[in-house]
C-alpha cells in the first residue's frame, strides 16, 4: 500500500512539474513578445521611413474600426453595412468644431462620442426590430441617410462632396494653459495605444458574463430569450458599444488628416471593414488586425501595377472564404 502511495504521489509531482514547466514556457514567451513588441514600436521612428510610419497610422486607423465592427459581425452575429456612420460621425463633428475655433481634443472627444452614441442607439434600436438580411439592409440605409446628408450639406455644416478640411491643428495640451500640438511619430504612438487598448476592450468584452450572452444570442438567439435574457438589450448594448469603439478610429483620422468627406460615411467604407473583418477571421479577437494589415499591404503592392487593385482583393476575399469552407 506505501509503495503505491509513494508511486502515486511521484506520478503527480512529475504531471505538476511538467505543468509547471509548461506554464512558465508560455509565460516567459508571452513576456519576450510582449517587450519585443513594446521595443520594436518604441524603435520605429529609427528604423522605418517616414512613409511607413505613415502608413502604421493608417492601418492601425483600420484596424480600430475592424475591431470594434468584429464585435458586431463575429461575436453578436450581426452583419452591418453602416458602420460607416460611427467613423464619419465623430469626424465631420470633430473637424466642424475645429473649423470654428475649438481646437482641444479634450472638448471635441466628449461631444463626438456623445454624438455617436446618440446616432447608435436611435440607428441600433430601429434596426434591431429585424434580423439577419433586413438588419443588414436597414443599418446601410441609415449610414446611406446619414451620407446624403452630409452630401447635401444642411445649413452650410458639411462642406458638401468636399467635406471639411481644417487648417487648425488639434490641441492635444490643456485649454487655456498649454498648446499642444503633435508630429507624425507622436501619432503613431497614440495609434499603437489606441488600437492596443480597443483590443483590449474587446478582449475583455468577449470573455466576460456579458460577451458569453452575446455569443450565445450569436448562436442560438431563441435558446437565450427563452432563458429569460433580454435579447434586445444585449444586442442594442454590442451595438452601440462597437459604435462607440469606432469612433476612437474616426476621430483618430480626423485629428490626424484634419480633413474628412462624404466617402467616410458611404456603404462601401462599410463594405471595406466587412472585408477586413472576414480577411482576418470573424470571432477571433485579433484577427481583424491582420485583416485590415491585408487589405492595405494589397492596395500598396497592387496599386502601382494595377489601378483597378480591388480585383486582387476580391480573389483574395473569396479564396479566403473558399478555403475555410474546405476547412469546416
Amino acid at each position: 500500500m506505501t509503495t503505491q502511495l509513494l508511486r502515486f504521489y511521484d506520478r503527480v509531482k512529475r504531471w505538476t512539474d511538467d505543468t509547471a514547466a509548461t506554464v512558465w514556457d508560455d509565460t516567459r514567451l508571452r513576456l519576450l513578445a510582449i517587450v519585443g513588441s513594446i521595443a520594436l514600436v518604441a524603435l520605429a521612428p529609427l528604423i522605418f521611413t517616414s512613409t511607413l510610419i505613415r502608413l502604421f497610422i493608417e492601418v492601425a486607423i483600420y484596424g480600430i474600426f475592424a475591431l470594434s465592427l468584429n464585435l458586431l459581425i463575429g461575436y453578436t452575429g450581426l452583419l452591418s453595412f453602416g458602420h460607416a456612420a460611427f467613423f464619419g460621425t465623430p469626424a465631420y463633428v470633430a473637424l466642424l468644431m475645429m473649423t470654428n475655433g475649438i481646437t482641444s481634443v479634450w472638448l471635441i472627444l466628449p461631444v463626438a462620442i456623445l454624438a455617436t452614441l446618440v446616432l447608435a442607439l436611435v440607428m441600433g434600436y430601429l434596426s434591431l426590430q429585424s434580423y439577419g438580411i433586413y438588419f443588414a439592409m436597414l443599418t446601410l440605409a441609415f449610414s446611406q441617410v446619414v451620407y446624403v446628408l452630409a452630401q447635401n450639406q444642411p445649413f452650410g455644416l458639411t462642406g458638401g462632396s468636399n467635406g471639411l478640411i481644417s487648417l487648425e491643428y488639434p490641441n492635444f495640451g490643456i485649454p487655456g494653459v498649454v498648446h499642444l500640438e503633435l508630429s507624425t511619430v507622436e501619432y503613431f504612438y497614440i495609434a499603437v495605444v489606441l488600437l492596443v487598448a480597443v483590443y483590449y476592450v474587446v478582449r475583455r468584452v468577449v470573455n466576460s458574463p456579458f460577451g458569453s450572452v452575446l455569443i450565445a444570442i450569436r448562436e442560438n438567439e431563441d435558446r437565450v430569450a427563452f432563458a429569460g435574457y433580454n435579447v434586445l438589450f444585449y444586442k442594442l448594448a454590442s451595438f452601440s458599444l462597437s459604435a462607440v469603439l469606432c469612433a476612437f478610429g474616426g476621430l483618430l483620422f480626423a485629428f490626424y488628416y484634419r480633413a474628412v468627406s462624404p466617402e467616410h460615411l458611404y456603404w462601401l467604407w462599410s463594405g471595406e471593414g466587412v472585408a477586413m473583418v472576414i480577411l482576418g477571421g470573424a470571432g477571433s479577437v485579433v484577427g481583424p488586425v491582420f485583416g485590415a494589415i491585408a487589405f492595405i499591404g494589397i492596395r500598396e503592392a497592387v496599386s502601382p501595377f494595377l489601378t483597378d487593385w480591388t480585383i486582387v482583393l476580391g480573389i483574395v476575399f473569396v479564396g479566403t472564404i473558399l478555403v475555410r469552407a474546405l476547412r469546416e
